[in-house]
């Protein structure tokens, strides 16, 4: 605002507007709302005005955030089943062969082993991290993670 931008500060409330509504944080939602009409009216006195109000219900609702527990699914590796891990070793080899190789095909061996995975109650968190990896084609990054994935399964 002190740069006297409406339009930027009009997406930034737009956004942020957004986000509030995604999580279900109404009463910013409705102050962000009215924040944002106030920067495409360019009405700088009501902007001001509420800037105070959006900031400390913004602060309420990233107090409420930080406060939450992480689920246990979050964990980054849960307990596996051991006559699990002779189904995953052929998927994680088949995997390993086709980032050696920077073969896209990894993406549905990956997508396997992520059903595996969720079976067998291993965080698939890993497998996100890999599929990102190939997906921006850095299959050296993904043959790292992957070396971890197979360390976590086989302790």
């Amino acid at each position: 605002m002190e740069q006297k931008d409406h339009d930027l500060c009009e997406r930034l409330a737009h956004t942020l507007k957004g986000v509030s509504g995604t999580i279900g944080a109404q009463e910013l939602y409705g102050l962000l709302r009215s924040l944002e009409k106030a920067f495409q009216d360019e009405d700088t006195k009501i902007a001001e005005a509420l800037l105070p109000r959006v900031q400390g219900a913004l602060e309420q609702v990233l107090g409420s955030i930080t406060s939450l527990e992480p689920h246990p699914s979050e964990s980054l590796l849960r307990v596996i089943n051991p006559t699990d891990i002779s189904t995953l070793k052929p998927e994680q080899e088949r995997l390993k062969e086709l980032l050696e190789d920077d073969d896209l095909e990894a993406v549905k061996v990956l997508d396997r082993l992520y059903g595996l995975l969720s079976a067998s109650e291993l965080d698939a968190s890993l497998i996100e991290e890999i599929k990102e990896s190939v997906s921006s084609y850095d299959f050296e990054e993904a043959l790292d993670q992957l070396a971890t994935l197979t360390a976590a399964v086989s302790s």
